[in-house]
């Protein structure tokens, strides 16, 4: 009887041992796949915007020509087509 009890602890702790080193590997993944959405280029990028407001680079206040504008235009107007 006193071998049965000591042969299924030994049982046990194998299995624990299983189970643990499954968690492991688990974790390693599950952190792996949420560092790859780290990558640099990703890296302070804005996330919250405000509606209407543009927040991008300035372009040294240069202004478009009105050819260029025009064109702008029209590319607009087959947008909304």
């Amino acid at each position: 009887m006193l071998k049965a009890l000591i042969e299924a602890g030994e049982n046990r702790r194998g299995e624990m041992k299983r189970v643990s080193g499954l968690m492991a590997v688990s974790l390693l993944l599950v952190a792996g796949f949420l560092l790859q959405g780290c990558r640099e280029e990703e890296q302070g990028r804005i996330l919250l915007f405000d509606k209407g407001n543009y927040i991008g680079k300035v372009v040294d206040g240069e202004k478009l020509d009105p050819s260029t504008v025009e064109q702008l235009n029209k590319r607009a107007e087959k947008q909304w087509m």
